[in-house]
């Protein structure tokens, strides 16, 4: 369900997996940093002191904080998404903040720190928004609730028993 594209999330769900996600990379970003800070002396320049060890420091130095990377990914391209979907909003909303970084960037001609701390509130608000917000209760468009136990018996399924009550409320009706 972590790596999933579909299906609901829910916030317990989802606070456990962004943190766990989130602390994992910070620990390969910090740790590449630190291995890149010492191939560089504290300088990121690529010269001069170019020999095999420093080559080999250095690779995996990019190697640590491009899975850094990716796992940040992962929170905006899976976790978020469906948490998004649960609330009842379409996954492509995950994109907004992505949105306001680039715009914000270009229209106002911003320097790099301002437009990161914009960006970065902007996220920390949809983060805490996510979290606070309850669930779509039942099913909605974007699959079962995922706080309702499922069983696996296609007979006795949650999706089969909701169809089949939704029928029999719409008669009554």
């Amino acid at each position: 369900d972590a790596l999933s594209l579909r299906g609901r999330r829910n916030r317990k769900s989802f606070l456990i997996g962004a943190l766990i996600f989130w602390s994992i990379g910070v620990f390969f970003l910090g740790f590449g940093a630190w291995i890149l800070g010492l191939v560089s002396g504290g300088e990121l320049r690529l010269e001069a002191r170019a020999n095999i060890y420093n080559s080999i420091t250095l690779i995996s130095g990019l190697v640590l904080t491009l899975a850094a990377f990716l796992f940040f990914a992962q929170i905006y391209i899976v976790q978020v998404p469906q948490r998004l979907r649960d609330v009842g909003f379409s996954g492509w909303w995950a994109f907004l903040p992505l949105t306001f970084l680039i715009l914000g960037r270009t229209l106002t001609g911003a320097q790099y720190t301002e437009g990161w701390t914009a960006s970065m509130s902007i996220n920390l608000l949809i983060f805490v928004a996510l979290v606070l917000y309850p669930g779509t209760r039942g099913e909605n468009r974007y699959g079962p609730d995922p706080l309702l136990p499922v069983n696996y018996d296609e007979k006795n399924s949650y999706s089969v028993q909701f169809s089949e009550e939704n029928k029999s409320s719409e008669e009554n009706n």
